[in-house]
């Protein structure tokens, strides 16, 4: 067994609710769903995308359970719906807003 196979063993065998893995690509995560009243625990993959430091840009990502979920939100983040419609949200907050809407801008200070 390699390495990530143990430790996502280790993670779903002895891990605590939430608990969650980094991996050597930024924004993505194996997370652990603690069973529930039909489920047992399981892994699945977190997206959470990354500032410049690392850290996560939200405080719970995308979770994906299994590769029957990846077609569908592939498909969604792929079209142009999604863009027309991210488009105008950027539009209105703009405009009742007076700014647009920044991500990843927490403030790092230096010691």
């Amino acid at each position: 067994m390699d390495k990530a196979t143990e430790a996502m063993v280790t993670l779903l065998k002895e891990g605590k609710k939430w608990d969650k893995l980094k991996t050597t690509t930024g924004g993505l995560f194996v997370k652990l769903l603690p069973e529930s009243k039909t489920q047992p625990a399981r892994l699945c993959a977190e997206i959470n995308p990354v500032d410049e430091s690392g850290m996560t840009t939200k405080k719970s990502g995308y979770h994906l359970r299994g590769l029957a979920e990846v077609a569908p939100i592939r498909k969604i983040l792929e079209s142009e719906e999604l863009t027309r419609l991210l488009e105008k949200c950027d539009e209105v907050n703009l405009e009742v807003n007076g700014e647009a809407p920044v991500i990843g801008t927490e403030t790092i200070i230096e010691i």
